[in-house]
């Protein structure tokens, strides 16, 4: 196949994929708190400066520190005074969101590299369109789509993980002191980024051994120790912790845990649970390319080219010991899964490549109607995503409610925890809420508190609301609770309006479920808010992890956010 039109097909597929990834980068923010907000955290204290020996929060030790650090230079964001009224909750909305939204942009980025990484990943084993059909499926990849665009680092590390395979691929093939740079460089990005870098060393050390017997001269036999040494110094300046062994078998690093007792092998089936729910379609062709790959092994392995032998036991010792450690951990998640998206991606274009004539002239109308046959659902299911992302997401849609049916500055509304929507705090509110730590964990919340005024004054410059969160301190667990505690805050409220968030994140608290209770004896139900169907509100949100089913909720879904109720409260 000629080159440009390949390179027009990988541009094309690049173009979309990155499209994909960094639209939408604001999606619930700032109203819902970015579930797993450590890199934002790592970010806004560096920025701030760290003291030697300062304490700091238990989740800054979350994850390595290279993401956090390369942003940390970028001012906090600030509105514009003379911003007009009319404008000024947008841009406050914006600018509370920025740094959530700042590392979603670099996360995104970095992970729509993957796509080309893809692709030249199959380069190595594949014809050049199923090399390109191959960076399609990881462009499509819901599961990658997702991950893309959270301000957590596995998106950005399985790039970083594919590009240190790379360099390797480099330095077997030309060991030069730039392969070994390039080899060194990406091993200090994929270890900080995440923990799971460590399995790019076994790859850079088998490509080492296996370097191209004619150019083995170029370098000195010591030349792995680049590569090493700067995998060991990212460790060394960007772990805010090393790694501990607890009693009873578990090692503990930055708040992630791994229980020796989990390893039963029970993440196979898990991995292949997940894989199945987001990207059925790969899933599928990974399959089929796996047994088409043992067959071909099977008829003549010590036929192929020993060129492309090494490369593949190069890739081998990235993926298999990868792919065999998530499999025996019963605890996996479905992001771990990301690195392997490439090396599943290019099983589906060696399928492609099995499947499709190699020479006649039906070649390639057969190709052309594979392609589309592999890339027609993956495609529809991230369009339908990138629509119900674009879409406002039931939080808004319940201030828009509020916006259009509660006075402001007079009506009170009653909000469950989790729930600061998108509108103006008045200043009473804003007190009770400074009250409460839980309150104070909402970047919305947080955002008011330290720029708009605690104190009423006789004419507000824009409207705001009576919108009362409900206590940390009523619902949490760990402690013994009144029942008459939520009653009597209740009562001193005195709210007209309910908004009521009836998620798996919220239901699962007795005193939630009991507020719940005492709103349905004193008021009528004015609103149901779902993005979806009744029946996934007590399931995993769509916009997190682990979620069941997650390609046909998306293809089903009409907009992100939790299930809410909203209440008439009897006078």
């Amino acid at each position: 196949m000629r080159a440009a039109p390949i390179v027009l097909g990988l541009t094309a597929t690049f173009v979309l994929g990155l499209g994909l990834r960094v639209q939408g980068l604001d999606r619930l923010q700032p109203h819902l708190q970015e579930s797993d907000p450590y890199l934002v955290l790592q970010m806004q204290l560096h920025r701030a400066g760290i003291e030697p020996g300062r304490k700091l929060p238990h989740g800054y030790y979350a994850y390595p520190t290279l993401i956090a650090r390369a942003l940390a230079w970028i001012p906090e964001a600030r509105v514009d005074p003379a911003t007009p009224p009319d404008e000024r909750l947008a841009a406050e909305l914006a600018a509370a969101s920025a740094d959530v939204v700042r590392v979603r942009t670099l996360v995104a980025l970095l992970a729509s590299l993957l796509i080309p990484a893809t692709f030249a990943l199959g380069r190595r084993f594949l014809s050049p369109g199923a090399a390109l059909l191959a960076s399609a499926l990881t462009a499509t990849s819901l599961l990658h789509l997702l991950f893309s665009q959270e301000a957590r680092p596995h998106g950005a590390h399985a790039t970083c993980a594919a590009l240190a395979v790379l360099a390797a691929l480099w330095m077997r093939r030309h060991p030069s002191w730039g392969a070994y740079a390039a080899g060194a460089a990406a091993a200090a990005l994929a270890l900080g980024t995440l923990h799971t870098g460590v399995f790019v060393v076994p790859p850079l050390i088998v490509a080492h051994l296996l370097r191209d017997r004619e150019r083995r001269n170029w370098v000195s036999h010591r030349a792995v120790l680049v590569p090493l040494a700067a995998a060991a110094f990212a460790i060394g300046m960007l772990y805010p912790r090393a790694p501990t062994v607890q009693p009873g078998g578990v090692w503990e690093f930055g708040g992630h845990t791994l229980r020796l007792a989990s390893l039963d092998g029970s993440g196979f089936a898990r991995l292949a649970t997940f894989l199945w729910d987001c990207d059925p379609a790969l899933f599928v062709l990974a399959a089929g390319g796996l047994v088409a790959a043992l067959a071909r092994l099977g008829r003549g392995a010590a036929r192929i080219a020993p060129e492309r032998r090494g490369d593949l036991l190069v890739v081998l010792s990235y993926a298999v010991p990868y792919f065999l450690a998530l499999g025996l951990f019963g605890e996996v998640q479905d992001r771990f899964l990301l690195p392997l998206i490439p090396y599943l991606a290019v099983l589906g274009g060696l399928l492609f490549e099995t499947l499709t004539p190699r020479a006649g002239q039906q070649r390639a109308v057969v190709a052309t109607l594979l392609a589309v046959l592999a890339l027609s659902f993956p495609a529809h299911v991230v369009w339908r995503f990138a629509q119900v992302r674009a879409a406002p997401d039931t939080v808004e849609r319940a201030a828009a409610w509020v916006r259009t049916n509660a006075r402001p500055n007079a009506d009170r509304v009653l909000v469950t925890p989790r729930l600061a929507l998108p509108l103006f705090h008045d200043p009473e509110s804003l007190r009770l809420a400074a009250g409460d730590y839980a309150s104070r964990q909402s970047v919305w919340i947080a955002w008011q508190l330290q720029h708009r005024s605690l104190q009423a004054t006789p004419k507000e410059p824009e409207p705001a609301w009576k919108l009362f969160l409900t206590p940390g301190k009523l619902v949490q667990t760990g402690r013994e609770h009144d029942p008459e505690e939520l009653r009597a805050w209740l009562d001193e409220v005195h709210p007209r309006y309910a908004v009521l968030e009836v998620s798996r994140l919220t239901m699962f608290l007795p005193e939630v479920r009991a507020l719940r209770d005492l709103i349905r004896e004193r008021g009528t139900v004015r609103a149901h808010l779902h993005g979806e169907g009744t029946e996934w509100c007590q399931e995993p949100p769509l916009d997190y992890q682990d979620v069941p089913h997650l390609a046909r909720r998306i293809l089903a879904a009409e907009a992100f956010g939790p299930c809410i109720e909203i209440y008439r409260l009897d006078d």
